[in-house]
């Protein structure tokens, strides 16, 4: 399965690699918050790779902080209620 760089949006990066092929940004997204239930084992788990925010404490991602994502804007027109 092959990762899309959330930086540069190369293609080419596989499952085992760590960082992007074209421009070494770290392909894993990681919650900020140090007490997170993410990050309370010996490995933290990755958030999702376009999380800005993590699901499970709402801290900000590693992804978000170092400015490869931005929160998404919505266009209100098209949300159902």
């Amino acid at each position: 399965m092959n990762i899309i760089c959330a930086k540069c949006g190369v293609t080419n990066n596989v499952e085992n690699d760590s960082y992007c092929q074209n421009c070494s940004t770290l392909l894993e997204n990681y919650c900020t918050n140090l007490n997170c239930i993410l990050n309370d084992g010996e490995y933290p788990e990755t958030c999702g790779p376009a999380n800005c925010i993590c699901i499970w404490c709402g801290c900000e991602t590693t992804h978000y902080v170092s400015g490869i994502l931005k929160p998404q804007k919505i266009d209100n027109d098209e949300m159902e209620l």
